[in-house]
């Protein structure tokens, strides 16, 4: 099997899919930008063990995309591969889906979440242009599934598959004892009983603000560590206003050093308003962490089981978060919710990933392709 795909970044979670997808096809990658302009440098660095890859020339759009009229060369150049847009509404995916649909040439559109907002609107009519009649649809879960379908998709080739940034050595068998967690504690300078983790930046969309807001209102010995980010102007004046003491900001931790707070870790809150997945769901349930979120969240929808692995809340709803937060740190059976989720979590790997995935394109009818040849 040849494939050719098309996405915005060669971000680590995505090039390590693509490698364990590289092991069954002769994959090739060409992506928009070489990194978000939100991200360090290590975005920059593609370890591709198993593919190829090409970056596009464009202008930058936003913080993820471009504008480039490149893809085409990529889609003639490699006309018998099956084709991907893991990049559908950016600019550049638009402009490639259209080639595609000029030249009737087949092609997939892969998403790993999202909401769908159907209407009247352009658009909703955008949307429904780019994936229609498209030979396969792939997705991370059972919200991007209603997602695709709303917008005109035939449920019977909406494929799903296991999202992940985790591959199956980051898995744990067993719950982090009491023991190591008071270790690790004391090793990275923890002085509470009970710790909530937060990791991701500190923009608004994540919801940090409702987490303090939340803090100030828990019961016991508790404390928050706020990983990825300084606190801003907008957290600082939450934080003096309200004299909160137990809040921690870790600007940058590197990988081993943040698989510490994991384990130290007795919760994990994402507060987010909107997130199309949230992979920090994935790696908090891989330490068997309960894990509070919100409705907003995709991988929450997915993933997450009221009073069985941890809570969803309504977004922007303080008191809502606070209720959740304290029921996870005031649970009687402290076990339960970390075994649940090691169970839960351990098919969401990048080597299921890639299987699943190449066992969903083999299903693509050999009529469907190389229809370019044929014009």
């Amino acid at each position: 099997m040849k494939i050719l795909i098309f996405s915005n970044l060669p971000s680590p979670y995505f090039v390590e899919y693509l490698n364990e997808l590289g092991k069954y096809a002769d994959v090739i990658a060409v992506f928009e930008r070489k990194k978000a302009s939100d991200r360090d440098k290590s975005w920059e660095i593609v370890n591709a063990k198993n593919f190829k890859y090409f970056f596009l020339k464009g202008l930058k759009i936003g913080n993820e995309a471009s504008l480039s009229f490149g893809a085409k060369k990529y889609i003639k150049l490699y006309k018998d591969r099956i084709i991907i847009f893991g990049n559908p509404t950016t600019p550049t995916g638009i402009l490639g889906i259209r080639f595609c649909k000029k030249h009737k040439i087949s092609y997939c559109v892969q998403s790993e979440g999202g909401f769908a907002r159907v209407g009247n609107d352009f658009k909703t009519k955008l949307k429904k242009y780019l994936f229609s009649n498209c030979s396969l649809y792939l997705t991370g879960m059972k919200p991007s599934t209603d997602y695709f379908y709303s917008y005109g998709a035939p449920i019977e080739k909406i494929k799903q598959y296991p999202f992940s940034s985790l591959s199956e050595k980051d898995l744990i068998k067993k719950p982090v004892s009491i023991e190591e967690k008071e270790k690790l504690k004391k090793e990275l300078g923890i002085n509470c009983s009970k710790m909530i983790l937060y990791v991701g930046s500190m923009i608004y969309r994540k919801g940090v603000d409702l987490l303090l807001n939340s803090l100030k209102e828990l019961n016991g010995d508790v404390c928050l560590y706020c990983i990825g980010g300084e606190s801003t102007k907008e957290l600082s004046k939450i934080i003096k206003e309200n004299n909160i003491k137990n809040a921690f900001f870790i600007a940058h931790s590197n990988l081993n050093v943040l698989k510490k707070y994991y384990r130290a870790a007795d919760l994990f809150v994402l507060p987010t308003r909107y997130d199309t997945w949230g992979l920090v769901v994935n790696e908090a349930m891989a330490y068997g962490l309960p894990v509070v979120t919100t409705k907003n969240c995709v991988a929450g929808l997915q993933l997450i089981e009221d009073g069985k692995n941890g809570y969803l809340v309504e977004s922007e709803s303080v008191d809502g978060l606070t209720n959740a937060i304290q029921k996870c740190l005031d649970m009687s059976n402290a076990l339960e919710m970390p075994v649940n989720n090691i169970e839960k979590i351990k098919n969401y790997t990048y080597e299921n990933m890639g299987l699943t995935i190449f066992n969903h394109l083999k299903t693509i009818d050999s009529e469907d392709l190389n229809q370019y040849e044929k014009q």
